[in-house]
């Protein structure tokens, strides 16, 4: 059975970084096509509804953007 798409997630913490690597290695083994993407757990402490969205928008998509320049050929 051949895969062709992987999906991989990552918090930008060290250790899921190992696994997007350990994913992006397997994908490239296989010639798969890999996704990354990630969560951020809720906050306790409720906050503005608009200022959470923008905040999380902001560190998804900065965890990301490293998660892509690391591997961009």
């Amino acid at each position: 059975m051949t895969f062709r798409r992987m999906v991989v997630g990552t918090d930008g913490s060290d250790s899921a970084m190992r696994a997007v690597d350990h994913a992006a290695r397997l994908a490239a083994n296989i010639g798969a096509e890999l996704i990354v993407t990630h969560a951020l757990p809720r906050r306790r402490k409720p906050t503005a509804a608009r200022d959470r969205v923008t905040a999380s928008y902001d560190i998804g998509t900065s965890i990301l953007r490293d998660a892509a320049a690391w591997y961009r050929d």
